[in-house]
């Protein structure tokens, strides 16, 4: 890191290499007078970039960088010292001649040829800000859009309790889908029912994030550990609402993007086949008669169908009782197609963003919505939950890859047509239904829950 210090005349900001170079660069603190923004300016600089208003001097609000001091109620201090950090932060890893302030946002001039350093966007964002380049008023500009709060160290005790605790309530969702099982004499214990319920399904959503925190971290991203979320199997028959990481700096371009959305997806499709098809080999296939109602009937999505096809054949009168472990793989292969659908922050939210402007991705993501309303009336009233939860997603918005200019390349559309695919063959219209106990037919539950893993990784800003 370079070192900053105030020289004379007041207001003025030299570097200390440049001083050892004798290559003195001056800069001054200026305000515009007709919309009032800060700015740190060339001293021959007398224009505001943005309405082309007069600058005026502000040396008065200048303060050693060296030795900053609470700004304290002063609105005008505030702004300057901050213009001042981020200045500081900024020239020590490139040059720029001027950092103007928008309201609560700060934005400086990139040319086409450079890059953003990955170092001065994880500082940007110990600062709380997520830097986007993009087109503004004719210029190429690096905007940072401050967040909500600075980024935190992370804490890995939490990681630790949050991922022993969904062990628990997984295994406590697997003793109870065993019960049943065990009860019909196609299974002696219990508990190895659970145990592979639990393992086998945090071995699906572990890979599915893991695989997101690895791309993230080849890519440039900084992103969390993954998150564990331990659920009261009351509330959902798996016993989690998934996994998620927090994605705290943007993608750096619409390829690490895609690579990005698509990791997890189709690393946790591998993971979701395999478990099925060891849940498979422990599953039975009994006469239909040996099923008393009510019972849980899951939805078979075309991946699913075709392993089951291959693993089993099951004449007319016969049902198969699924092992515990295949149920995970069910789950996960379904949590991998939620998570594929193209709304705001998910997995397939940053796929699609990736390929269209942030304002055509949220009338998408709105479609989306109306489609999932759709089919909760029709088919499966589950899907009026997932459709509210999307919403809340769609809000939050998707602000896209640091650097747009330049389309997904072959490789990132080959990863995205996978995606495709898989997000077609994980999902079906009615993913569970309740055979009814006095007239033995289906009937559709709003209240069996699903639970889905919900992914921020995305260009978000950090709200942990």
């Amino acid at each position: 890191m370079q070192i900053w210090q105030v020289a004379d005349p007041p207001g003025t900001l030299l570097c200390q290499s440049d001083i050892e170079e004798r290559k003195v660069s001056t800069h001054f603190i200026r305000r515009c007078s007709e919309c009032n923004v800060f700015s740190v300016r060339d001293e021959e600089a007398t224009a505001c970039i943005t309405c082309q208003g007069a600058l005026e001097s502000c040396d008065e609000h200048t303060s050693d960088i060296k030795h900053e001091k609470e700004a304290g109620h002063d609105p005008q201090k505030k702004v300057v010292d901050e213009i001042l950090r981020l200045w500081k932060l900024i020239v020590s890893f490139r040059h720029i001649e001027w950092l103007q302030g928008a309201g609560e946002s700060f934005y400086f001039p990139c040319s086409a040829e450079e890059r953003l350093p990955r170092e001065l966007v994880f500082g940007l964002s110990e600062m709380g800000y997520v830097p986007l380049v993009r087109n503004r008023c004719g210029l190429r500009v690096c905007i940072l859009i401050r967040t909500a709060k600075r980024r935190k160290k992370e804490n890995i005790a939490l990681h630790v309790i949050l991922f022993l605790l969904t062990l628990v309530t997984t295994t406590v969702a697997g003793y109870q889908l065993s019960l049943d099982i065990v009860n019909m004499g196609l299974m002696k214990d219990p508990v190895f029912g659970a145990f592979s319920f639990s393992l086998g399904l945090l071995f699906i959503l572990g890979s599915h994030e893991f695989a997101h925190w690895y791309t993230a971290r080849k890519t440039g991203i900084l992103a969390s550990f993954p998150y564990f979320i331990p659920m009261i199997p009351y509330f959902s028959f798996a016993g989690t609402l998934g996994a998620m990481i927090n994605i705290k700096t943007p993608p750096p371009d619409r390829n690490a993007m895609v690579k990005l959305g698509a990791s997890g997806p189709l690393v946790g499709l591998t993971a979701s086949i395999i478990i099925i098809c060891l849940g498979l080999k422990l599953t039975s296939v009994v006469e239909v008669s040996m099923v008393i109602p009510p019972y849980i009937d899951y939805g078979k999505p075309l991946l699913f169908n075709v392993i089951l096809l291959l693993t089993h054949k099951i004449p007319a009168g016969m049902y198969p009782v699924y092992h515990p472990l295949a149920i995970a793989g069910w789950f996960g292969l379904l949590v991998n197609g939620i998570n594929l659908m193209p709304v705001g922050q998910l997995d397939g939210g940053h796929i699609a963003r990736a390929y269209m402007s942030s304002r055509a991705h949220a009338f998408l993501s709105f479609i989306v919505i109306i489609v999932l309303c759709i089919l909760g009336f029709f088919f499966w009233k589950g899907w009026y939950i997932f459709a509210f939860m999307c919403f809340i997603i769609t809000l939050a918005g998707n602000p896209g890859a640091i650097e747009e200019e330049k389309p997904p390349d072959v490789a990132a559309r080959v990863l995205s047509l996978l995606a495709i695919c898989t997000f077609l063959g994980s999902l079906t219209l009615e993913p569970v239904s309740l055979v009814d106990k006095k007239e033995g037919r289906k009937s559709v539950k709003a209240e069996i829950p699903v639970a889905m893993s919900i992914d921020r990784i995305s260009s978000a800003p950090d709200r942990s």
